[in-house]
This record gives structure tokens, C-alpha cells and sequence, in this order.
């Protein structure tokens, strides 16, 4: 044994060595995938489809290498949430020493009709899956090859929790992770002991948990902020185009050119009103409303959550596992600790005995026994937790890579989709700016025109009506009616501007396109049905 001890502490990669040489044993290794044991796979979930109870998933893989696929590997396959979640299961259950990815929620039945549903279930299960081929531990595992081959159809049946004896116990039995990172600190020397790194460690990840928690709440404060923009937006445009819209006139309308003024401004009210609902559009789009477990609503935004807020939480479920891997370690420390503290304590026994009596006598040979024994406890005990002291190192090196890796690519994501958003909203406003200055652009170019001869002379004036036409004051004589001499000119009252302004301007007019153009009914007799002269507004 001690021979064994000696030869184990002078190889330092004996514990995947020692699961190498398990997997032989047990023909768990075909001989064809020998070769592919260190090799990585680019696995990618480009399309996903839903159906009445489940969701199938279009899987591509390639290799990182450029070599060729392992033998019975296919690709394009078709897999459903089901089998990943057999497969995640049985990762779980075969390779214990590995941190396994999270496995994305379990499906909602009321939401499989949602196309956005659908897209963040291949988001999440996209991440899973490329994880898992980023690590040749899961590539060379059997479960993994046998999900990747085509000896696995999508219709195949593998409810996990239908499999095991006692599969009952999964819809009682929840996963319960160590929430807190147990510290312990030994009164013995250990020999090449990094406890001092490993607390660094254990801070490190205690630190990135609370970081990864306030900003995914401070994400979900985003979203919250944008849904109300988006409806104080959408409120916007609404009370725009009821109150300043249509059948609201702007201005007191003392003069008859008021009128292409007034369709000109309904015409930018309405483009203001559009803008606005389409700004609110775009953010909603940004925001949607799913129903959790349970009947509870949760307000989510799709390009946050979805490339981002996801992330970060499946993030916060591998710390989880991380501590679990940490507190084994810290776990055989203490057995180790123990163990060593017996074996010493029965080495100072067997010590006293020998100085006092014979070794022939029967309490020194059993001292001895005992003290042989202890020492072979603490040697295993040894060998166990250099094992899980470099498990954790392993997986602590994996979660700082894959952080890097995937935190990057997930803030490049998000980032993307948000300028993608806000390039929407700024072709939303540049698309109203465009038309409002062909709006004033119309405006213009028709008060450059000639005046037309059936138009109607400037009300409150006593200007010469165009092309031979009388004055309005020997109109007036004409009908011989009184009206004072000062009407013309005098300021008129709130009322008389509001009556004048409604008469100012045609029904007709009213019909014209956004530009403010007229119609095409003829203006001939506009000044008898328009008498503005005999129009008595003083009772108004």
C-alpha cells in the first residue's frame, strides 16, 4: 500500500487516470472513440418548432478542429425538450466531479402557441448544449454520443423521470444546492495545501453572485422603465390626435389662407400621433408578458431577458453548483484533517507501548495494527482530497473561461438587438421628421401659387375682391343691410372668431388629403353661401 502511495503521489493527474481505466473496465468507451476522448464539438440549435405538448429542436454539430464527426454522430438532428432533459439528467448522474450546465425550465403548456416562447426555449437551450460540447469530459461521455447519434430517434420515449426504480421521487425531491460556502480552517500542516487561495476563491465567487444578482435586478428596473415609456408613449399619440386632430381647429381663424394652415397642422398632428404609437410599438416589442408557474404574470423584456437576463441567471445556477463542488473540498479537508489526527494519536500510542514493552506482546501488535490501519486511512483520506482539491481548481479554471466566453458573446447579443431596437425608433422619427418638412415643403409651394378667382376675400377687411369683383362694403350696401361701420376692423370676441372660423373654413375642405388641399368641389357662389357680411354673431 504504501509502494501504491508513493507511485500515486508522483502522478499527479492519477484521479482521470483512475476514471479513464473505470471507463475501460466498463466498456462504458467503444475502441472508435478513443480518439475523439480530447476533441470539442461546436453544437448550435439554429431553428425550433413547436407542437401541442412539446417543442422539437433542429441541432447542427460540428467539430472545433476541423476534423471529421465522431463515428455515428449526424447532423442536422431533431431533438425534443424531453430527451435534452434526459440528457441533462443523465450528465447529472454519470459525471458528479463536473460542474453540468443548467438545464433551461421545464416547458409551459399555455405558451407553447408563442412564437417569442419558443425563440427564448432555443436560446436557452442553444447555451446548454454548446457548453456541453465545449468540454471533451462531455464528449466522450456515452449518454452524450448516444443523444448525438443517429441510433437515437426524435420520437424515442426517455421521460427521465419514468426511467429510474424510483423516478416518482423527482416530482418531491427538489435539487438542494449548498447555498453558503462552508469555511474551515485546520490546526495541522498539510503538505502542498492552497487553503489561502482556495478562501480567495471562495470570496471571489461569493462577490460575482451578489454582482450577478443586483445587475440582473437593476435589468429588470430597465425593463420596467421602458414598458411605462411605452405607455406614456402610446398615451402620447392617443391624446395628440383626439384633441388636436379633426374635428378640432387651431387658431382663431380670422382669415380665410387659415385654412391650408389648418390642414397643415392636422396633417403634422397625425404624423406626430403616428410616430409616437410606433415608438410605443417598437418598446413593446422589447417587452413582453409571461405567465410563471402557478398563474403569476412576470413582466420580461424579450431583448433583455432573452440574450442577457437568461444568461445571467444560468450563471447564478452553475455558482450554485461551483459550491457544491467547493464544499466537497472543503468537506475532505476535514476528513483528512480527522484522519490525521487519529493516525497521529495512534502512532504516539504504539510509540509508548514500544518503549515500555516488547513488540512480541499482543497490545504492541495490535497498537501497531491500529496504527498501520490509521495510516492507511489518512492516506486515502489524502488521496481523496487531493482528488476534489483538483476538481474545484478544474472547475473553477472552466467557469472562469466559460464566464469570459459566454458573458461576452451574451452582452455582444444584447447589445445588438437593443441598436437594433433603437435604430427602429430613430427610422420611426426620421421617417415623421421627412414627412412633416414635405408637409411645410406643400405649404410653401401653394402659397406660391396664383390665388384662385372663386376664393374668398380676407374676412374683418374691406379689400377689393379679386378679378372685378365689389368691395365687401358695396356688398352690403346692395343687400341693404346695417351692419356698423367698424365691423369690418373692429377686434372681434372669443366667440365671433370661433363662429368665424367655422365658417371660414368649407366642410368640403375638410374632405382634402393631409396635405391640406382642397377638394374638387367648385368654390363658384362661395360668397352667397358664405355672406360673412350679413352674418350676425352677436347673440352667440
Amino acid at each position: 500500500m504504501k509502494a501504491f502511495v508513493l507511485s500515486w503521489q508522483c502522478a499527479v493527474t492519477w484521479p482521470t487516470i483512475q476514471q479513464l481505466f473505470a471507463c475501460l473496465l466498463s466498456q462504458t468507451l467503444a475502441p472508435p472513440f478513443l480518439q475523439y476522448m480530447a476533441q470539442t464539438l461546436f453544437i448550435s440549435v439554429p431553428e425550433a418548432a413547436s407542437s401541442p405538448s412539446t417543442i422539437q429542436f433542429k441541432i447542427t454539430v460540428a467539430t472545433t478542429d476541423g476534423r471529421s464527426l465522431p463515428p455515428n454522430v449526424t447532423t442536422p438532428l431533431f431533438r425534443s425538450f424531453p430527451q435534452i432533459n434526459w440528457l441533462h439528467s443523465r450528465l447529472v448522474f454519470s459525471l458528479p466531479d463536473f460542474v453540468i450546465p443548467p438545464l433551461p425550465d421545464l416547458l409551459n403548456a399555455s405558451l407553447l402557441d408563442d412564437q417569442d416562447y419558443v425563440e427564448q426555449k432555443r436560446l436557452q437551450v442553444e447555451r446548454f448544449l454548446a457548453r456541453v460540447g465545449r468540454r471533451s469530459g462531455f464528449v466522450a461521455d456515452k449518454d452524450v454520443r448516444y443523444f448525438l447519434s443517429n441510433e437515437m430517434s426524435h420520437t424515442d420515449v426517455v421521460d427521465p423521470k419514468k426511467s429510474p426504480v424510483l423516478g416518482f421521487l423527482n416530482q418531491i425531491i427538489k435539487p438542494n444546492y449548498e447555498r453558503g460556502l462552508r469555511i474551515y480552517k485546520s490546526g495541522e500542516l498539510i503538505e502542498d495545501d492552497d487553503q489561502d487561495e482556495f478562501q480567495r476563491a471562495q470570496t471571489h465567487i461569493l462577490a460575482l453572485e451578489s454582482h450577478l444578482t443586483t445587475l440582473f435586478d437593476h435589468l429588470k428596473g430597465v425593463v420596467k422603465q421602458r414598458d411605462l415609456l411605452g405607455d406614456q408613449l402610446s398615451l402620447v399619440g392617443d391624446s395628440v390626435l383626439e384633441a388636436l386632430g379633426g374635428a378640432y381647429l387651431m387658431g382663431a381663424g380670422l382669415k380665410v389662407d387659415n385654412a391650408g394652415r389648418q390642414h397643415a397642422l392636422d396633417a403634422k398632428v397625425r404624423v406626430l400621433g403616428k410616430a409616437m404609437d410606433e415608438m410605443s410599438f417598437v418598446m413593446l416589442r422589447q417587452v413582453s408578458y409571461l405567465v410563471e408557474e402557478g398563474g403569476k404574470s412576470d413582466q420580461k423584456g424579450k431583448a433583455d431577458v432573452y440574450y442577457l437576463g437568461d444568461v445571467l441567471q444560468e450563471y447564478k445556477k452553475i455558482l450554485d453548483s461551483i459550491k457544491v463542488v467547493m464544499n466537497t473540498r472543503t468537506e475532505k479537508l476535514a476528513d483528512f484533517v480527522t484522519t490525521i489526527k487519529q493516525r497521529n494519536k495512534k502512532c504516539d500510542k504504539a510509540d509508548k507501548l514500544k518503549r515500555r514493552t516488547s513488540r512480541d506482546f499482543a497490545d504492541v501488535q495490535a497498537a501497531i495494527a491500529e496504527e498501520e490501519k490509521a495510516t492507511e486511512d489518512a492516506a486515502a483520506a489524502k488521496m481523496s482530497y487531493t482528488a476534489a482539491r483538483l476538481n474545484a481548481a478544474r472547475e473553477l479554471t472552466w467557469l472562469e473561461d466559460e464566464r469570459s466566453h459566454g458573458l461576452a458573446r451574451s452582452l455582444a447579443d444584447h447589445a445588438h438587438v437593443a441598436v437594433r431596437y433603437e435604430r427602429q425608433k430613430l427610422e420611426a422619427l426620421e421617417q415623421a421628421l421627412d414627412t412633416v418638412r414635405g408637409i411645410d415643403d406643400g405649404s410653401k409651394s401653394r402659397e406660391s401659387l396664383p390665388k384662385r378667382s372663386a376664393s374668398l376675400p380676407v374676412v374683418g377687411t374691406e379689400g377689393k375682391w379679386r378679378e372685378g369683383r365689389v368691395s365687401w362694403k358695396e356688398e352690403e350696401e346692395e343687400e341693404e343691410v346695417e351692419v356698423d361701420e367698424v365691423e369690418g376692423t373692429r377686434p372681434r370676441s372669443a366667440p365671433e372668431g370661433m363662429m368665424g372660423a367655422s365658417f371660414a373654413v368649407s366642410p368640403f375642405a375638410r374632405l382634402g388629403n393631409e396635405q391640406g388641399e382642397w377638394s374638387g368641389r367648385p368654390w363658384a357662389g362661395a360668397a352667397e353661401i358664405l355672406n360673412f357680411g350679413s352674418l350676425d354673431v352677436k347673440g352667440f
